[in-house]
């Protein structure tokens, strides 16, 4: 007579099933962490990117950087073009705010701005000189 019965044999290959699935999920879990991670970086370039060209061409109308960052959406340019139509947009839309009105990277940290400088930078550790 074997010392494994039936139910014992039913109940190891449960567990063994069970273990491929939680591995398979851990995996998977990994690999979306990644993915977010990168996304997040790919998002925060694009922002960065934004912000720097509204900065400049903030500083090309204005004569200088604004005081905050809270200016580049708040503010509205105003030009007429040749055949004298007005274009009026806002420096910055579309761009994430926290509750005071102030540019937030994809982690929800504030930016870091030079207003002497117009240098732009994350709070995010490891983002910081991107």
């Amino acid at each position: 007579m074997s010392i494994f019965t039936f139910q014992g044999i039913k109940n190891l290959e449960f567990f063994i099933t069970l273990g491929v699935i939680f591995f398979l999920i851990f995996i998977f879990l990994i690999y979306l962490n990644l993915a977010m991670t990168k996304t997040k970086e790919i998002l925060l370039l694009a922002e960065l990117r934004n912000i720097r060209i509204a900065l400049n061409l903030y500083k090309g109308l204005e004569g200088e950087y604004p005081d905050s960052l809270k200016e580049l959406i708040d503010k509205e340019i105003y030009w007429t073009q040749a055949i004298h139509e007005v274009y009026k947009k806002k420096y910055l839309e579309h761009q994430r705010v926290d509750e005071e009105g102030f540019p937030i990277d994809p982690w929800h940290r504030r930016f870091i701005y030079d207003p002497e400088t117009g240098k732009i930078f994350s709070q995010t550790k490891g983002y910081e000189n991107w």
